[in-house]
């Protein structure tokens, strides 16, 4: 395994040199960037950010969790902070924790202990799935909740508009002609979900359309189960929607725009 002291001999420069090039934390000047880099690609050097992260107490690493990677929404949103983070020089764990509050204190331990510099969290369903935030901001990590946020705590967040979103959808269905409209909610103990919920209601309302409790389903976001609870509902002979009617439903498409 090559060291930082051949590289530092092959591009004829000091191990300091070669040390700020790596870190970025010293402006060094293109020729002898180009000439420590050139050596680093020849040798395959790799440096220990490990070792290195013990001595400055940066890891330059972020963390993120999330409730279910299989979930289409959360792949981009992994993607969109790794995008992010590579263009200021740093680079993203990303965990999952089975949209349960138990896994994801066992995951935020973990990047804890991977001395990450910060965490975005979508923050599991559930009791407690919020309770671990204020001692991780106590500690000195940052941390920013994304689609998930919690009530009555000052937290930094980035959410989707989620009361006007449900609302969009439900009115565009109700201004095609629909009467009888559906929601599958994720689960309401979630303020975004609990918001979802208003607006479908709001829009049905606004047109004058009563709200029938029976076309509400609770869920989670998961496409399987999704599918499940159309198929139980819509083809129950016994269900208080009735044969006959057309069911549209209405689940809010999430939105990158915070």
């Amino acid at each position: 395994m090559s060291t930082i002291k051949e590289v530092a001999d092959l591009a004829g420069v000091s191990i300091g040199t070669v040390s700020h090039v790596i870190s970025g934390a010293v402006p060094v000047s293109d020729q002898l960037r180009r000439k420590v880099l050139a050596a680093i690609r020849t040798l395959d050097y790799h440096p220990n950010h490990i070792a290195r992260s013990l001595k400055t107490s940066k890891t330059r690493t972020l963390g993120i969790v999330v409730p279910d990677m299989t979930i289409p929404f959360f792949p981009k949103v992994i993607r969109g902070a790794e995008a992010a983070a590579r263009k200021e020089g740093y680079s993203v764990i990303a965990v999952n924790s089975d949209d349960n509050a138990a896994r994801q204190k066992e995951v935020m331990s973990l990047l804890r202990s991977q001395r990450v510099e910060g965490v975005l969290l979508v923050a599991a369903a559930g009791q407690g799935s919020f309770a671990q935030v204020p001692k991780l901001v106590a500690s000195g990590i940052p941390i920013v909740c994304l689609d998930r946020v919690p009530d009555r705590m000052e937290v930094d967040s980035v959410c989707v508009e989620d009361c006007a979103a449900a609302e969009m959808g439900v009115s565009h269905l109700v201004a095609t002609g629909h009467k009888t409209i559906a929601i599958i909610t994720g689960p309401l103990t979630l303020k975004n979900e609990q918001e979802r919920l208003r607006g479908y209601k709001h829009a049905l309302e606004r047109a004058g359309l009563r709200v029938n409790e029976s076309l509400i389903w609770e869920g989670d976001l998961n496409q399987e189960n999704v599918a499940r609870l159309c198929r139980e509902h819509l083809r129950n002979p016994e269900s208080r929607v009735g044969r006959r009617e057309n069911v549209h439903t209405s689940m809010p498409r999430r939105r990158s725009r915070a």
